[in-house]
């Protein structure tokens, strides 16, 4: 979301192929102790937002860590140095990224947001 003065304004964000965008992330397993149930978590990281994700989320200038195909099996690699890490978390630029506006519905939780038309651009400047 763009903040345009007291506006939020909603994109949706995409490679300029149409591909699929691999989200960089990590999990970890750990038992609740007052059930003994295994629960599995997980968070998709961020990092500093590339020039294009700066001007849409122009408020906290962060993004999801972008990963191409290519690297995908470095980074799953349990053998991956901290250093190796650092590097792979800084190739997201915005050269193979695409952006339009949409429609507020993507968040009214009265609108059916499962739908193909809920990405359809909307002008909103």
């Amino acid at each position: 979301w763009k903040h345009v003065g007291k506006e939020k304004i909603p994109y949706y964000i995409h490679p300029k192929e149409h591909q699929v965008f691999y989200l960089a992330g990590i999990y970890s397993h750990w038992n609740d102790p007052s059930t003994r149930d295994e629960i599995t978590t997980f968070s998709i990281l961020t990092g500093a937002a590339n020039e294009m994700m700066s001007d849409i989320h122009n408020s906290a200038k962060r993004m999801p860590l972008m990963l191409d195909r290519e690297i995908i099996d470095d980074w799953i690699s349990p053998d991956l140095s901290p250093v190796s890490i650092k590097e792979l978390m800084n190739l997201c630029d915005d050269t193979n990224m695409a952006a339009y506006t949409i429609s507020k519905d993507i968040s009214n939780p009265k609108v059916n947001s499962d739908v193909e038309s809920i990405i359809d651009e909307v002008k909103w400047m």
